[in-house]
């Protein structure tokens, strides 16, 4: 017995010093390999050190231009197969905009935004020099909310955007049932491929998430779509990320 545990380390050792990458390194390097792919067809690499774990967590730090940008790296490494939680630690390298200017100039873009009913219903508020802008007030449709996030992300000066706008809903009493077949038509429309194994459970408006899917930004989106739904009152979600 002692004489097979000794060759056993020995067959380890020669098999570290050799070199060679483990299983789950060779794992974790993979997964990097693919999310540097994905990331190349909009962006240099060289600009981005990415960090990736055994367990599919996955660090990015670096440099862009803008706040949009910093979440479109998240998107696109959310959508990487593999991929189970992101840090994101990008640093945005913009001018420094004083909080009033990028105020003012936001509201009055939004003004002159047709695609934005009641902009007058939608408040703005920034911080300089953090560049940090919050969203607030109310409008009338989910889309309407991602759009003002998504101008203000690209606006100069801007590091940050907390989006606090509510989504006005026509009918806030809807029962669990109808809420249910909302829920379920929205998947079978929007996420068709995570359909089937992600389950839904309502009480009173609070909707419980579970089940899995094959990419973290399937979970992130499903979210934030149940979210943005009229008549949910909270979202828990426990969906988990298959592993590949």
């Amino acid at each position: 017995m002692r004489l097979f545990i000794r060759f056993f380390l020995l067959v380890i050792s020669a098999f570290l010093l050799n070199g060679s990458p483990l299983p789950a390194q060779n794992t974790a390097a993979k997964l990097k390999a693919k999310i540097m792919t994905a990331l190349e067809r909009a962006y240099v690499t060289s600009a981005f050190k990415i960090t990736v774990t055994t367990l599919g967590h996955v660090l990015i730090e670096g440099e862009v231009p803008s706040y949009w940008d910093k979440q479109n790296v998240f998107a696109i490494v959310a959508r990487v197969p593999g991929v189970k939680e992101i840090l994101n630690r990008l640093s945005v390298q913009t001018a420094v905009v004083a909080g009033a200017v990028i105020k003012v100039e936001l509201e009055e873009y939004l003004k002159r935004l047709r695609a934005i009913n009641d902009s007058n219903k939608i408040q703005v508020a920034a911080r300089s020099p953090e560049g940090v802008v919050i969203l607030g007030g109310t409008v009338n449709f989910p889309h309407e909310k991602a759009l003002v996030e998504e101008i203000a992300a690209w606006h100069r000066g801007v590091k940050e955007v907390d989006n606090q706008i509510e989504v006005l809903s026509v009918n806030k009493n809807v029962s669990d049932a109808a809420l249910a077949r909302t829920i379920k038509d929205m998947l079978s429309c929007d996420f068709s491929f995570e359909e089937k194994t992600v389950q839904v459970k309502i009480d009173k408006g609070r909707v419980l998430l579970s089940g899995a899917v094959g990419r973290l930004w399937a979970k992130l989106e499903i979210e934030k779509a149940v979210q943005n739904t009229a008549g949910v009152r909270q979202v828990e979600n426990r969906i988990e990320i298959m592993s590949e």
